[in-house]
C-alpha cells in the first residue's frame, strides 16, 4: 500500500460519503472460532495452521499462527481510485487474531485514515503476529480469486480448508457487505454447486459410455 494519508471508510459508509479521488474501504466479511473436546497434548497439536502474509508497510513475509480457541477475523481492504477515466479497485484481505479492529476504530472515535490502521498494527504486533495482510490473493489459493460481488463462497471454502479440525469444532461465519450473517445461504449455495458439478460429471460419463 502506498499513501498512508488517504481516508479509511468503515463497512458500507462509502455509500453515504462524499468520496475523495482516492480512499480505502474496510469490510468485515468473516470470522472463525474453534474449540476442542480435550486438552492438546503439546503445542504442535494446539497449532491449527500458519497463515502467510505481510504487514501494511512491508513486503517481508510473515506468518500468523492460529491455535485452538483462537478467533480469526477476516476483512476486505479495498483501495478505490480513478485511473484513465474509470473507477479502479485493488482488493486485499486483512486478518486479525483475537481482536476485532472495528473495536479499535470505535475507541479512536474520529475520522479514520490508513495511517490509523498502521498504528493499530504496530500495537498488536509488538510481541507476536496478530494482524496481517494478504496481497495478490490469487497467488496463494485458487479459492481467493474473487471480488466484492462474489467473495462469500470462496472465502468460506478457503477458511474451511485452512483448518484441519472436524467441522464440529469449527464455527465459520460469513457476512455480506452490510454485515448480515449469510453463512447458511453460502453453505446451501456450495451444496447446490457441488450437486450440479456431480450431475454434469455423471451425465458426461454416461454420454461417453453410450458413444463407445
Amino acid at each position: 500500500m502506498d499513501s498512508l494519508d488517504e481516508p479509511l471508510l468503515v463497512s458500507s459508509a462509502s455509500q453515504i460519503y462524499e468520496t475523495p479521488p482516492i480512499f480505502y474501504q474496510i469490510i468485515h466479511i468473516a470470522d472463525v472460532s474453534t474449540w476442542y473436546h480435550r486438552q492438546a497434548l503439546d503445542e504442535l497439536e494446539f497449532l491449527l495452521c500458519e497463515i502467510p502474509g505481510y504487514e501494511i508497510n512491508s513486503l517481508v513475509s510473515k506468518k500468523l499462527s492460529l491455535f485452538i480457541e483462537d478467533t480469526l477475523n477476516v476483512y476486505l481492504v479495498m483501495k478505490n481510485y480513478i485511473h484513465n477515466g474509470g473507477c479502479q479497485t485493488k482488493t486485499h484481505i486483512m486478518i486479525t487474531k483475537n481482536f476485532d479492529v472495528f473495536d479499535d476504530f470505535n475507541e479512536l472515535n474520529k475520522d479514520l485514515y490508513l495511517r490509523d490502521l498502521l498504528s493499530i498494527q504496530e500495537e498488536k504486533n509488538k510481541e507476536d503476529v496478530n494482524m496481517l495482510f494478504m496481497f495478490n490473493l490469487s497467488s496463494y489459493e485458487s479459492f481467493l480469486k474473487f471480488n466484492l460481488l462474489n467473495y462469500e463462497v470462496n472465502i468460506y471454502k478457503y477458511l474451511n480448508q485452512l483448518i484441519y479440525l472436524d467441522k464440529n469444532y469449527v464455527n465459520i461465519r460469513i457476512y455480506d457487505i452490510y454485515e448480515n450473517d449469510v453463512t447458511h445461504s453460502v453453505i446451501e449455495k456450495i451444496k447446490l454447486i457441488d450437486e450440479i458439478k456431480y450431475n454434469n460429471k455423471t451425465s458426461n460419463s454416461n454420454n461417453i459410455k453410450t458413444t463407445i
